[in-house]
């Protein structure tokens, strides 16, 4: 009886000291894209999922933080993070919707992964060079910094998809000499999906771009500097994750 006892109260006392521990958790309040972006993120069955999930998480585990996560569409994202609705916004850029963010302060961490957005093309059709790419397809609202000019010039047409079965078969069918894409979204779906990794291979000779993923505070500098001195001395983690999630980066 009294052995049942002590156990009960260890027990209590274990429960008070975990519903302590737990009070004292910060929490935060993440704002992230409602897209498929998947290996890097995605939103399945209403939860966040993939690179930058896990990458976050192990970082606010490391400092008792907890990290919930929101996803918005993008425009309204960006405008609740302006207006302080979101404690944090990822991924962000310096770069992106300079004219929403010209009146505010906002803190950015170094890069979490460098993402390459690139033209995949037909195997037998890498190297031939930009003046063979007449047509170009995206994921519509994608946007081509690298190929503004060209398409200004009307030197490439643009067609857009809404997913990218669409795009990537719009290639695969030879209705457009490239698709304009994140290369490891492409490389993804047509691994995991399609099951014809090799039937469009990422051409390195056409113009790409290579965009930071970076994580954004406007109430929450030190935070942001934490993130910074995490991903430096946790390299192994982040390049870990990208191995797992099979993530490249690639340098221009």
């Amino acid at each position: 009886m009294k052995k049942a006892f002590m156990i009960a109260v260890f027990a209590f006392v274990g429960m008070i000291f975990s519903e302590c521990g737990f009070a004292q958790e910060k929490k935060y309040l993440v704002g992230v894209e409602d897209t498929s972006y998947y290996p890097h993120y995605a939103v399945k069955n209403g939860k966040y999922t993939g690179f930058a999930c896990d990458l976050l998480d192990a970082f606010a585990k490391k400092h008792g933080y907890r990290f919930s996560y929101k996803p918005l569409p993008v425009m309204r994202l960006h405008r609740d993070f302006i207006e302080k609705k979101l404690d944090f916004l990822y991924p962000n850029n310096p770069e992106w919707l300079t004219e929403l963010k010209e009146n505010v302060t906002i803190s950015y961490s170094k890069a979490a992964v460098n993402v390459t957005d690139g033209v995949m093309v037909l195997p037998e059709n890498k190297g031939r060079g930009l003046e063979k790419l007449k047509y170009l397809g995206t994921i519509q609202g994608f946007t081509l910094p690298a190929y503004t000019a060209l398409i200004k010039d009307n030197k490439i047409r643009v067609s857009e998809s809404y997913e990218m079965k669409g795009l990537i078969g719009s290639v695969i069918g030879k209705n457009a000499d490239g698709a304009y894409i994140t290369v490891d979204c492409a490389n993804h779906y047509l691994r995991t999906v399609l099951q014809k990794p090799d039937a469009l291979v990422f051409d390195p000779g056409l113009p790409y771009d290579i965009a930071a993923h970076q994580l954004s505070t406007i109430l929450y500098p030190e935070i942001i500097r934490k993130f910074d001195t995490f991903l430096n001395e946790e390299k192994q983690v982040a390049e870990q994750l990208k191995a797992d999630y099979r993530i490249t980066e690639i340098s221009k």
